[in-house]
């Protein structure tokens, strides 16, 4: 959609300027009206772009914060400290068993078939979390075992591709 907008607003105002030349000054103003038209295309394509990369792509930089604080909200759920994420990093602090027991400790709580309340938004919160927290330890293994070493950072390896870290913060949607 950027790409397109951006080159379709160029390509008007290269036009503009050629159709403003040829009615000006003929087969010389068109020329003329050529030049201007690729210099306002570039201009309008450029601050177009800077418009988009200021306020459109900061929609996805959001989504990546919202991500990082859903995570922190799994951690401190299932009784993690949220200050430091490099506890996501330690397989002896941080693994499957720990969330699993944590999980079923908690559902005894919020469970559906276990209690009379009729609000299930713990028991879908709990299972939210609990997902969030299986697909970090899964990630981590991952990168264990591609690595040799643990390289994560803020639940988000460095290692990882560009591609990598978008599959990983997709899943965790």
């Amino acid at each position: 959609a950027k790409s397109i907008s951006g080159n379709g607003l160029a390509f008007g105002g290269f036009l503009a300027c050629v159709a403003g030349g040829s009615l000006i000054g003929g087969p010389i103003g068109a020329g003329v009206g050529i030049v201007g038209g690729i210099i306002v295309g570039t201009a309008l394509k450029l601050g177009f772009n800077w418009f988009w990369n200021k306020y459109v792509d900061d929609e996805e930089k959001s989504e990546n914060a919202l991500r990082l604080e859903e995570q922190k909200e799994a951690l401190a759920r299932f009784r993690f400290r949220t200050d430091d994420l490099s506890i996501v990093k330690d397989e002896e602090k941080f693994n499957k068993n720990i969330i699993r027991k944590e999980y079923h400790r908690q559902a005894k709580e919020c469970h559906p078939d276990k209690t009379a309340l009729e609000n299930n938004d713990a028991w879908l919160e709990l299972c939210c979390h609990y997902g969030i927290l299986l697909a970090l330890c899964e990630h981590r293994d991952k990168q264990l075992s591609k690595d040799g070493q643990g390289m994560c950072d803020d639940t988000i390896c460095d290692g990882d591709s560009d591609e990598e870290k978008r599959a990983l913060l997709d899943d965790q949607r």
